[in-house]
């Protein structure tokens, strides 16, 4: 991607991470493993190993790079070692659908502080202004409230219901989708 990235809100560091932060990302996911496992597909054997997390951050590199996703991994300013959290832009697509999907975990002792919204404001703003995405969609599980109450916050508009769409922790769950389009910013 040759396009300036934003690297950071009033109070994050936003940075698109390559291998060399996997400790960081696995110390994330370790220290919020039980909430994360509740919401999150979480498939793989060694997901909580070194080596995963290196793997997965130099895939994710290559994708950024070839404008198939951007994550970044959020790190608070006044403590710029301190990652607590991540957002996502997945499954970019350009061209007559021009749309993304949207995830985003933050940290359990840093959540309904705004950070997430701070930096999924920039992060769509990023998509919509300067990727020129039209159209931006997220799933979320129908007892989520906190992350429901996010999305609309933000504009996003739920659109239906994807009956048993995602397995988690072995089961196939359901899914609201919600969505927001550039005219929504208007």
């Amino acid at each position: 991607m040759n396009i300036s990235l934003p690297d950071h809100t009033k109070r994050l560091i936003l940075r698109t991470s390559d291998e060399s932060e996997a400790a960081d990302v696995l110390d994330f996911y370790q220290r919020n493993s039980s909430d994360i496992e509740k919401t999150e597909p979480i498939s793989f054997r060694n997901f909580y190993t070194l080596r995963f997390h290196r793997t997965v951050l130099k895939t994710e590199r290559t994708m950024i790079e070839r404008g198939q996703m951007l994550r970044f991994w959020l790190y608070l300013s006044s403590d710029p070692k301190k990652l607590i959290g991540t957002i996502s832009f997945h499954n970019i697509r350009r061209g007559d659908f021009s749309d993304a999907s949207v995830g985003y975990k933050i940290d359990s002792s840093f959540r309904r502080k705004g950070y997430c919204r701070e930096a999924l404001l920039t992060g769509i703003d990023f998509m919509m202004s300067d990727l020129c995405i039209h159209r931006l969609y997220a799933y979320v599980l129908p007892d989520n409230a906190p992350s429901i109450n996010l999305l609309t916050s933000l504009g996003f508009v739920r659109e239906g219901l994807l009956r048993n769409n995602i397995r988690i922790a072995g089961q196939f769950k359901s899914h609201y989708i919600y969505s927001l389009i550039q005219e929504d910013l208007l």
